[in-house]
């Protein structure tokens, strides 16, 4: 993030760019000899009929118009214009602008014969800054190198591109870049033409005339998040029939509802199920305003499965894994990932402190509505409990208290769950033999997920985040298919570094001279090995081009057609023109050269004039505004002398398909940054704090796996520990506190062992969904531990038996079955992310966390439980011995001591018996 930080400060924020993928459908291969009798295979993207076909819809596409504020906004309202202000071109990479993107070019040329169309194509592959004798420039003044405007070269499998044949291209790559802002209403406009943009190609995909002949993938910077927003929108009827589903549930079940027909309206709980409803909504809306007000942007992740916890007794692919610093847990960065073209334009809320977008949400909604939802707990519904219960000790119905009914004949019935826990599950679990039938199981599947725990895999796939019929699934198909680099890769030096000086550039710069582990040297060796270091083409450098317009015609005396030339004022003459007949002379002289670089006296004089300056018409191609005009910044020091600032060299990722690839580039790209400062600042004779790193777009989504290991062991411990402190200190019991802390580290490891037998790879999400997990765990042990405790049964055996009969049918009857309730619901929901991630973890939370609540926790307490508590033991026997000892105080208090030793006597003679009797 700081590196983003950074890199947006000095050179402003990265272009947004919106994308189509065109591939030809009903078009054959063909083959074409040249003059030279040199015969190339040109793929079905490069047929005749097909560009003109993809021409014109990229016209049409140039051609759109949003409304914005009342004012059309076009294309070139919004998009980048490299040679502004002296032209108004867009910055388009596209094939087509080797035709400057004029069909009336390319109908021309076409014309002219097969050979003479294929033999300029050829040329333009190969030499993107050829301007005669025919220009391949694009008509933003910059070249567009083939492998961003050809798609579909490569092999499946395969990243090089060495040998790259970019003439058997399958398909067309359309890229435009639009204006950037810091500021979100400043992009008022961007974001309409956008909107605008995927409309109309959502409307064009559609149309059988279109789609006939060519299948269209496209996106915009603002497609993912337009497609989150209606996600949300889709599945928020979903998300409120999960809590009407759990509200009704507790309506019924909660109340233990007797077999009395005419008792049915005074036993019911709708009134509390609607009060806690009421509770929950206010606290959530609450949260989201006061989220809101921070300026952090919800969606439906944040709203969470409801859950019921009021208690009642009866009367929860490409793979390199050396390249991953944490693919192994513990073992350190290995040494092999750290070895070292054309310019182009190139329980404490998880997630609370990470930098990530919803996760980022999420932790923030969270935070508040356990804090807003823990005080309307304490106030608004412990009040109305007691409402209700004197609504039911007065025998009125519920919800409507004006209506009076019978008074329970009878003793009260035993609710259905208890009856169940109490004769059939309790007397079967207890049995010697299946208390260690249970412990094997448990035990053994413990292990076996502790065994798969360190081959989750680490991310998330970028479908995964978007609806089912999204237009993203296919653009994201597409683009692992067809696109033969991923993103740039922007190599930025800190401010400082003096260029000035020979020594100083051969540390950096890569050409003759320059020494052989330069910075841009060991970019361009990382390059040859894109499967290792996820690195497709070297770093272009404004220093060679910088200094190859300088020397333009120096010497020659034809100043009017230089690069760099001055008007008899001495002023440098800034213009696209080929000729400029007020120059007088070129910026330096022969003289001012020592091995074709400037002087470095003479190194500062005209940068400014290299990055301001276009191409001249058919000549100059080297010009630096185009492709190098925000790559560097000049400062002025304290005497008004300027220097190199900021400055940035740009690189391609190889084709990144999966999120794992993403992260391994991101992880190369850090160390070789690392490596490069080392030596920089190892090397350098004048700037010893130099730094250089590496920033791209997807980096800052993807450096929390970097770490998430760590995160995962911080998040879980602190959780886990949270509870453990919190079960001591309410029980002062270290026994039961260790056998809780024991279960939930048990249902931790084990979802982690179902996540990876279900595909579901460790990210920030299912983090989240693992640290709800010990929420929903202390829910379904705690209570049950807690009432072992506290039991006045003698034997362990007896105290589990009571806890598991009198809490556990509680437990089971209001958290397990109302989240089963809410997770049948959600079970409707089109969010990708719930169906792939939270569901299944939902549901893996609910049936691990309840059979090792209600299973194994209480065979575990009936072995290795805590000992009666000495206060109740006697407070059971002071009760026993009250009617003798009342008319003796003496005898009282010695009963008192007594109670105590009979008690421990008792429950050790019955532990006893029970062992003589196996």
């Amino acid at each position: 993030m700081q590196d983003r930080l950074y890199f947006d400060s000095h050179f402003g924020p990265a272009h947004r760019t919106a994308q189509l993928i065109l591939t030809p459908k009903n078009y054959d291969w063909f083959n074409v000899t040249m003059g030279q009798g040199e015969t190339y295979r040109f793929g079905p993207a490069l047929n005749t009929s097909f560009l003109l076909e993809a021409m014109a819809l990229q016209g049409e596409v140039e051609k759109l118009t949003a409304t914005f504020e009342g004012q059309s906004v076009g294309l070139k309202d919004v998009c980048v214009k490299p040679k502004a202000p002296q032209a108004d071109d867009c910055l388009i990479h596209s094939a087509l602008n080797y035709w400057q993107n004029d069909p009336d070019r390319l109908q021309e040329n076409i014309a002219q014969g097969v050979e003479h169309f294929a033999q300029h194509l050829v040329s333009c592959v190969k030499t993107p800054m050829q301007m005669v004798p025919e220009s391949c420039l694009g008509s933003f003044g910059g070249p567009v190198a083939p492998y961003t405007s050809l798609g579909g070269f490569l092999k499946e499998g395969e990243v090089s591109l060495q040998e790259a044949t970019y003439t058997e291209a399958t398909a067309l790559i359309v890229t435009l870049f639009l204006e950037a802002a810091s500021n979100e209403s400043a992009l008022g406009a961007v974001l309409e033409w956008e909107k605008t943009f995927l409309t109309f190609l959502q409307e064009r995909s559609g149309d059988e005339a279109v789609s006939l002949n060519m299948d269209v993938a496209f996106t915009a910077e603002r497609g993912a998040e337009d497609e989150h927003v209606r996600a949300s929108e889709a599945d928020l009827p979903v998300f409120l029939g999960a809590c009407l589903a759990v509200a009704a549930y507790a309506a019924l079940g909660l109340g233990g509802v007797s077999a009395q027909c005419k008792r049915l309206f005074i036993d019911s709980k709708l009134g509390l199920a609607l009060g806690a409803a009421v509770a929950m909504l206010a606290s959530a809306a609450a949260s989201v305003a006061c989220v809101s007000y921070l300026g952090v942007a919800t969606t439906a992740f944040v709203v969470q499965l409801p859950k019921a916890s009021h208690d009642r007794k009866p009367p929860k692919k490409r793979h390199n894994p050396e390249c991953h610093p944490e693919a192994h847990p513990g073992r350190a960065f290995p040494d092999r990932c750290s070895q070292t073209n054309p310019p182009l334009r190139h329980p404490p809320p998880a997630g609370r402190s990470w930098g990530v977008g919803f996760i980022t949400s999420f932790g923030h909604h969270v935070a508040f509505a356990l804090v807003l939802g823990f005080l309307l707990q304490m106030t608004c519904f412990v009040a109305l409990l007691a409402l209700d219960a004197r609504r039911i000790e007065s025998h009125t119905w519920d919800l409507c208290c004006i209506i009076q009914g019978e008074a329970s004949a009878g003793r009260r019935e035993s609710n259905v769950c208890y009856v169940i826990f109490h004769q059939l599950i309790g007397p079967f679990i207890f049995k010697d033999l299946i208390r260690v039938v249970v412990l094997l199981l448990f035990t053994g599947a413990f292990f076996a997920s502790v065994s798969f725990t360190n081959r989750l895999e680490i991310g998330m796939e970028r479908n995964v985040s978007v609806p089912e019929d999204s237009f993203l699934h296919k653009f994201y198909k597409q683009q692992d298919n067809f696109l033969a680099v991923g993103p740039p890769v922007y190599f930025t030096m800190t401010e400082g570094y003096n260029f000035t000086d020979f020594d100083e550039q051969n540390l950096v710069c890569q050409f003759s001279g320059c020494r052989d582990d330069s910075m841009l040297q060991v970019i361009y060796a990382s390059s040859m090995k894109p499967e290792m270091t996820y690195l497709a083409t070297e770093a272009t450098s404004w220093i060679s081009p910088y200094f190859a317009w300088l020397r333009d015609f120096t010497g020659s005396g034809f100043a009017i057609g230089a690069c760099c030339r001055l008007d008899a004022d001495g002023n440098f003459i800034n213009t696209s023109d080929a000729i400029s007949m007020e120059a007088v002379a070129t910026c330096l002289q022969p003289d001012d050269f020592i091995s074709s670089r400037p002087r470095p006296s003479l190194f500062m004089r005209h940068l400014g004039d290299f990055l301001s300056d276009n191409p001249h018409d058919s000549m100059c191609p080297v010009a630096g505004h185009v492709s190098f005009g925000d790559s560097v910044e000049i400062l002025e020091d304290r005497a008004g002398y300027p220097y190199v600032g900021a400055n940035y060299f740009v690189a391609y990722s190889a084709r990144l398909g999966s999120s794992w690839d993403r992260t391994c580039a991101l992880s190369y790209a850090q160390k070789l940054g690392e490596n490069l400062t080392w030596f920089l600042q190892e090397n350098s004779k004048f700037t010893k704090d130099v730094q250089v790193f590496p920033y791209s777009s997807f980096y800052v989504y993807y450096e929390q796996y970097l770490t998430m290991w760590t995160d995962t062991g911080v998040s879980l411990g602190v959780s886990v520990a949270s509870v453990f402190g919190v079960m001591l200190l309410l029980t002062f019991d270290l026994t039961s506190s260790a056998v809780v802390l024991l279960t939930i580290a048990m249902i931790v490891v084990d979802m982690m062992g179902m996540m990876f037998w279900w595909g579901i790879s460790l990210n920030a999400v299912s983090l989240v969904n693992l640290v709800m997990t010990v929420g929903v765990s202390v829910e379904l042990c705690c209570h049950i531990s807690y009432s072992c405790v506290t039991s006045r049964q003698f034997t362990k055996l007896t105290r589990a038996q009571e806890a598991l009969a009198t809490v556990g049918s509680s437990v089971f009857s209001g958290i397990t079955l109302a989240m089963a309730c809410g997770i049948a619901v959600l079970g409707y929901a089109q969010s990708q992310l719930f169906k792939m991630i939270c569901l299944p973890m939902f549901t893996g939370m609910l049936v691990i966390g309840a059979s090792h609540g209600l299973i194994f926790l209480p065979v575990l307490l009936s072995l290795c439980g805590p000992k009666m508590n000495r206060v109740l033991a006697n407070e059971k026997q002071m009760t026993k011995h009250k009617g003798k000892s009342k008319n003796n105080k003496n005898e009282g208090m010695a009963t008192e001591d007594k109670g105590v030793t009979e008690a421990e006597g008792r429950e050790e003679d019955l532990e006893n018996a029970a062992e003589d009797g196996k």
